[in-house]
């Protein structure tokens, strides 16, 4: 959930006949937790883990209705109607679980983060000491970006966003200095907006369960972080539901700074430690759709009828004979009595001479249900805009097929990735600044570009064949970033200008050794001339 300075102020001004942070704490997280948006995010985490609401359906359970009858005609309206509740334990009570929402969700982060992107520094020019200066800077960025941590944020990132809305990535130095990032659980945030354009994170609240010793008594209460561009503040909830600012055992200062720096002075072991912020508040927000709001919303009712539809079939399935009994004159016994005896002694004694037996077969058109749940399943995923799962491998396919049947998983994942794109050029911004720190280098993250290679099942021969097509029309060093099988397009296009280096040396040192002549003189002659022009014309086409 997100908020502008504007509400904030407002939150403050309900709390001012007992001014208290405490007051305005209360006031946004009970805002928070009323929010449609957020309500649909702890859903969607239900439904991500598999617990949906067809769970909570009891098949054993039946509600019959008794309409009331005046004068021998029965009342059609609905108020004279009774309802009763009939509970038949004999009945199946399965529940199929098909959770095509998470097969939506990991499917684009697959999709986009099947590999790493690959990352390129531009602005080198022709200065050749620009370039190896911009070289290392690149080694460096591309070491991060290729690490399994990186690769599991991107991954999560996509999770997160699909599932909740948005996503929220959080820099911070730990412990042991090191520069780390996360993804903040979305209903945990209510990030503070500037009033006027809605862009710029100013603050943010993070409140989330802790457990806690009281009285003997472990108790569950909240803990809220307050970050500010320059500190954060630690507040934690009381037994009465008031929030006060957090009290720490080893003397930590609270309000906090982001981080703490210390330095070692002397070799007898004298330190400094030095309050550290970064100037801007350390949240980053990936929108996943530009209503905020999770996956789940479009196709809920959807799944809900899947896993509906499919559990009474299955249950029907199970709890079917082959044959049920019309019975006539057979009195004294129940019913359960009577299909005993048929299934032991494969008939009963008549009491009645008019009485008789009548088997009946039951059909359940099985076939249209099925048809229907297979309808609903393609409404899923193309709402979803997903590739319905096994469809890729149906029959020998070319490209142009393959794109067609990507087509809306394509577009739904480049949408993310230009969300993607626009934090990351943040998180850059946190990452350059920590190496700059470290290093007393001078690195500008405005000069790192990363593209995303999409793992789509493809014709190899189709794509190369395409990328060739365009030599002469695009620079061969942005044709290299588009092959899939390169991670660093740059370093790919300096070893090949070094492999065509070598194989030419290679070449001209073998037309270069000297051949036999004749011991004819007019034949020797004859021979060195041929060997005169064959080596000019070599020389020509290397010189080319």
């Amino acid at each position: 959930m997100y908020i502008s300075q504007l509400d904030l102020i407002k939150a403050k001004l309900r709390a001012v006949q007992s001014y208290s942070i405490s007051a305005v704490i209360k006031d946004l997280i009970s805002t928070h937790e009323k929010d449609p948006a957020v309500i649909i995010m702890k859903t969607a985490v239900d439904y991500y883990a598999d617990n949906h609401d067809i769970l909570k359906k009891d098949f054993t359970r039946s509600v019959i209705y008794h309409s009331e009858e005046e004068n021998g005609n029965q009342i059609d309206s609905d108020t004279r109607d009774e309802t009763e509740v009939v509970i038949n334990p004999n009945n199946s009570n399965h529940h199929n679980v098909h959770n095509y929402f998470r097969q939506l969700v990991d499917q684009e982060a697959d999709y986009i983060a099947g590999d790493p992107p690959a990352v390129v520094v531009e602005g080198a020019g022709s200065d050749p000491d620009k370039k190896s200066l911009l070289k290392t800077f690149e080694d460096e960025i591309t070491k991060i970006t290729s690490d399994e941590l990186f690769a599991k944020l991107i991954a999560d990132t996509i999770v997160e966003a699909r599932t909740k809305g948005c996503a929220y990535w959080h820099p911070y130095i730990d412990s042991k200095g090191a520069l780390r990032y996360i993804v903040l659980p979305a209903e945990e945030v209510i990030a503070v907006y500037d009033t006027a354009y809605q862009t710029e994170i100013r603050e943010f609240l993070r409140y989330y369960k802790i457990a806690v010793m009281r009285n003997n008594n472990v108790r569950h209460v909240n803990r809220v972080e307050w970050w500010t561009a320059d500190d954060v503040t630690y507040f934690i909830e009381d037994d009465s539901g008031e929030y006060s600012i957090e009290q720490f055992p080893d003397g930590q200062s609270n309000p906090a700074p982001h981080w703490q720096e210390t330095m070692i002075l002397d070799a007898s072991g004298d330190a400094t430690v030095t309050a550290r912020s970064w100037g801007r508040v350390p949240l980053i927000e990936i929108v996943g759709d530009k209503t905020r709001s999770s996956l789940l919303r479009r196709i809920k009712g959807l799944q809900d009828a899947y896993n509906l539809l499919s559990s009474k079939l299955t249950n029907d399935e199970i709890d079917l004979v082959a044959l049920f009994w019309v019975i006539q004159g057979y009195g004294g016994e129940s019913a359960s009595k009577i299909r005993k005896k048929l299934e032991m002694n494969k008939g009963v004694s008549l009491d009645d001479p008019d009485g008789k037996i009548d088997a009946k077969q039951v059909d359940l058109n099985t076939s249209e249900r099925i048809q229907f749940l297979d309808s609903i399943k393609k409404d899923i995923f193309s709402l979803g805009e997903g590739l319905i799962p096994d469809m890729e491998r149906s029959g020998n396919i070319n490209t142009v097929e393959l794109k067609m049947r990507y087509a809306k998983l394509n577009m739904k994942a480049k949408r993310m990735v230009r969300e993607i794109k626009v934090g990351l050029k943040s998180l850059f911004e946190f990452i350059v600044e920590d190496m700059n720190n470290n290093n007393g280098t001078g690195y500008d993250s405005a000069l790192i570009k990363a593209e995303f290679h999409f793992d789509q099942i493809t014709s190899d021969t189709d794509t190369i064949d395409n990328i060739l097509k365009l030599r002469g029309l695009v620079p061969d060093t942005i044709l290299m970033s588009l092959i899939p099988y390169v991670d660093d397009p740059n370093q790919a296009w300096i070893e090949l200008q070094a492999q065509k280096k070598a194989e030419a040396e290679v070449k001209a040192n073998a037309y270069n050794v000297p051949r036999a002549t004749s011991t004819a003189a007019v034949d020797g002659k004859v021979t060195q001339a041929a060997n005169s022009v064959e080596a000019n014309s070599v020389d020509q086409k290397l010189n080319k």
